[in-house]
């Protein structure tokens, strides 16, 4: 969940650009995480990221 956050917390053009690249949008989800309560979105991306571990681990 640090690397979720953390990609929050930076919210540079490469962190936005791989949020959407995942068929997610940025912008609505920054905006879900302020709104909502709880850490949904923090939840979402962390379950992307570890998806995305295993992958690349596999990979080599």
């Amino acid at each position: 969940m640090d690397i979720a956050r953390h990609i929050f917390g930076i919210g540079d053009q490469p962190h936005k650009d791989w949020v959407n690249s995942k068929g997610l949008n940025f912008i609505e989800l920054l905006l879900i995480q302020t709104i909502e309560p709880g850490n949904k979105v923090y939840k979402t991306l962390t379950e992307i990221l570890e998806k995305e571990a295993v992958e690349v681990d596999e990979e080599y």
